[in-house]
């Protein structure tokens, strides 16, 4: 192609999800798909957020109320912030290109973690470039090292505008104790855009774990940011919620698209916010669920991390490749980690309680294969 493309965009590569049903079904010909590669509740979707779209779509054909006003009434006081601290995004990681938008341009740096998020590297490379991202090796237990991005912002010489943190961490499963975390933020400096991404906070429950949503009120430059593709189960929706105080909001407001959450999705998140048994539910069935897959994987022989998120990360004790082939031909579907750059590794998603004894036995019989070949 003979576009002039900027050396930017030249750099940087599609996003690559977990596998859709869709396509192993096209692939193999399989009728029954178990996914357990994008973190999806395999629950559903709330409830009550299925009725309230049943009664909303037949008013598809009306823009939504650009203001979402409704929802960031009802989401003020799910959060306890004021509705205008509040900014909705097509999924979280709209949220996470607006504010890279704001602050990243060629010589501005960014901080990330190795073996996390794949946007927030994508985010920089589109605004700045490859070049500009700093890069922090996660710990030997694949965990955030925050006195790596400690030394990073005092000694890197960089002029750093925005880092990124996600706790609980993917693909990893990990956290960082809220004590760690609020120091860092309280010495970083305030020039620096601070995104704090919490896609799983609703499904962590480690005693030394808290929400970044109670230092909102003190420091103007974090941006805090929720989802409810996975708890509430609206993942095909796409809504994403961010807050921060009332000037970092506006200035984002600079840089969203209008109509950026559709109407059917504002509708079912109002409705899936006040649907607190589908929440429990959820939280309760993943609980159960990773209990089971990490003592079952853990007897088998793999290397599994501790998870304070709806899936885990595991190191097979053979090629992660070839398990991953054949347990798609088996109709399961678990995430390789090399876009991670963990290639060693694979991530599941904790499904129902039947989904993970199928997963468990089918694991089983292909390692037998495996030690017949």
């Amino acid at each position: 192609m003979s576009l002039k493309l900027n050396k930017r965009v030249e750099k940087i590569r599609p996003y690559i999800p977990g596998k859709p049903e869709e396509v192993l079904k096209r692939e193999l010909g399989i009728n029954r798909i178990i996914k357990l590669a994008s973190n999806e509740n395999p629950l559903g979707t709330s409830p009550k957020a299925i009725e309230a779209l049943k009664k909303e779509i037949t008013k598809s054909y009306f823009y939504p109320d650009d203001t979402y006003f409704s929802l960031k009434n009802k989401l003020s006081k799910h959060y306890n912030v004021p509705a205008d601290w509040i900014i909705l995004g097509s999924g979280s990681v709209e949220l996470i290109k607006m504010a890279a938008s704001l602050v990243l341009d060629e010589g501005k740096y960014a901080i990330v973690s190795k073996n996390s998020f794949l946007m927030y590297k994508k985010v920089v490379q589109e605004f700045a470039g490859d070049e500009y991202i700093i890069w922090v090796d996660t710990t030997d237990n694949y965990e955030y090292d925050l006195k790596g991005f400690e030394k990073a912002l005092l000694n890197s010489g960089k002029n750093i505008s925005i880092l990124f943190i996600a706790n609980p961490n993917n693909p990893t499963g990990s956290y960082i104790p809220a004590k760690q975390v609020y120091n860092f933020i309280k010495n970083t400096p305030n020039d620096v855009l601070i995104i704090l991404d919490e896609a799983y906070v609703e499904y962590a429950d480690a005693e030394d774990y808290e929400s970044g949503l109670q230092w909102i009120k003190e420091f103007p430059n974090l941006f805090l940011i929720r989802t409810l593709s996975k708890a509430y189960g609206l993942a095909g929706l796409r809504v994403g919620v961010g807050i921060a105080q009332k000037e970092l909001i506006d200035i984002l407001m600079k840089v969203r698209l209008p109509f950026n959450v559709s109407r059917l999705a504002a509708i079912a998140a109002e409705a899936a916010i006040d649907d607190k048994d589908f929440l429990e539910l959820s939280f309760k069935t993943n609980k159960k669920g990773k209990e089971f897959l990490y003592k079952e994987l853990t007897n088998i022989g793999f290397k599994v991390f501790p998870s304070q998120t709806n899936f885990l990360m595991f190191i097979p004790s053979v090629d992660p490749k070839e398990l991953i082939k054949r347990l798609e031909k088996e109709g399961i579907i678990l995430r390789p980690l090399d876009p991670f750059e963990i290639p060693e590794a694979i991530r599941i998603t904790i499904g129902t309680m039947e989904q993970n004894k199928i997963f468990i036995e089918t694991l089983k019989k292909i390692l037998k294969e495996f030690k017949n070949v």
